[in-house]
């Protein structure tokens, strides 16, 4: 008897490394003062709490039955503005 395995792997750390970001950067939100740092936290209190929808992750094929998973656009701009207000 022939039994067939397929083997599949799905990588992450990218999806994990922003939700890590966006921990961060909510917690060091809180310090800081201003309409652009209100917007912030307003933008990751939305998201948290379910107010703000969020697309699903996205899967990326890579080769040879790796895949990773790609967080959505909407936290990953979350993500970049609080980079460049130098919160996170």
């Amino acid at each position: 008897m022939t039994q067939i395995t397929v083997t599949f792997s799905l990588e992450t750390e990218l999806m994990a490394d922003v939700l890590d970001a966006l921990q961060r950067a909510a917690h060091a939100i809180v310090r800081r003062h201003g309409a652009a740092f209100r917007r912030l936290d307003r933008k990751i209190s939305a998201i948290v709490e379910g107010v703000s929808p969020i697309d699903a992750p996205t899967l990326q094929y890579l080769g040879d039955g790796r895949f990773v998973l790609i967080p959505p656009r909407q936290l990953m701009d979350i993500v970049n503005e609080a980079h460049s207000l130098g919160v996170i």
